[in-house]
């Protein structure tokens, strides 16, 4: 890879799914992905891209999942970047690139019957406030549990 400049950097405490931290579980015992997003280890780890942004580095996050919805990496890691205006294109099976906005459609669309709607009673709902919503509903979806799994790694 180093021919290539490629440099691999593994980032499983900044950036994993597989947490047992009782901090960032929520109350039936899933890794809640915005707690995660909220602790100091995985802000160091945006923080750490940022830089080899700004240092001129082309970033790519990988992971085994082939479909990116059932990945945490878009649920968890993406919407953090997202947020911090960085433009972010998925690699299908095929080879193709999807936007981040487009699977976020992709997200609403699957959750939509569970989505929060304007209503006369409540008429501020927005689409943003369906998109949080559908991404809480996919961290419940694929959230790693350390009480239903034997695994003591955290990747």
């Amino acid at each position: 890879m180093k021919n290539n400049g490629i440099k691999y950097l593994h980032f499983s405490k900044e950036f994993g799914a597989r947490h047992t931290d009782p901090e960032v579980l929520d109350r039936e015992g899933k890794v809640d992905f915005e707690k995660v997003r909220n602790s100091d280890l995985f802000r160091n780890g945006i923080q750490r891209l940022v830089q080899g942004f700004e240092k001129g580095f082309t970033i790519s996050l990988m992971c085994s999942e082939a479909e990116p919805l059932d990945c945490h990496r878009f649920s968890m890691i993406s919407l953090a970047l997202a947020q911090q205006g960085f433009e972010i294109n998925h690699i299908l099976k095929d080879k193709t690139l999807v936007s981040n906005a487009q699977l976020e459609k992709a997200l609403v669309k699957k959750f939509y019957k569970k989505l929060p709607v304007p209503t006369v009673f409540d008429p501020d709902i927005t689409i943003q406030d369906q998109i949080n919503a559908a991404y809480r509903f996919k961290n419940q979806e694929i959230a790693f549990s350390p009480y239903t799994h034997h695994s003591e790694e955290n990747l």
